[in-house]
């Protein structure tokens, strides 16, 4: 006949360790698992951005390009004036433009990283808490 587990406790003794256990490590499986689709969220938008940057710096590079052959065209006929200088003043333009939007591509990418995920993961098999 089993032995009678003392008033206040559910489980006797092995049974609530090993129960304790596998709460613990169902309890970390699922935070890690929501840190992880917390921050998969968070890539994704970042993704989406890093697309429509990369769509915006296209479109630029494209419009200096037009604007270069236009300019090229209309000042060699049009005035006169030396082209190189409204040749060169667009094409800065457009060129500042697309850098302004590759800079905040790589700004950004850095959520990609998972690095919380990465930190918990690391600090969990090195043994360590979360907290330090």
């Amino acid at each position: 006949m089993p032995a009678s587990s003392p008033p206040g406790s559910s489980r006797p003794g092995l049974t609530g360790a090993l129960s304790n256990v596998v709460s613990g490590a169902r309890q970390v499986a699922s935070d890690l698992l929501e840190l992880l689709a917390l921050e998969a969220r968070r890539a994704g938008l970042t993704l989406i951005w890093m697309i429509a940057l990369g769509l915006a710096t296209a479109f630029l590079g494209v419009t200096a390009w037009l604007a270069l052959m236009v300019v090229l065209a209309l000042c060699a006929v049009a005035w006169g004036l030396g082209w190189i200088g409204a040749f060169l003043g667009l094409a800065a333009l457009n060129l500042i433009g697309a850098s302004v939007t590759v800079c905040a591509c790589m700004k950004i990418s850095r959520n990609l990283l998972f690095s919380a995920s990465r930190r918990r993961i690391s600090n969990t098999l090195a043994g360590r808490s979360p907290a330090e």
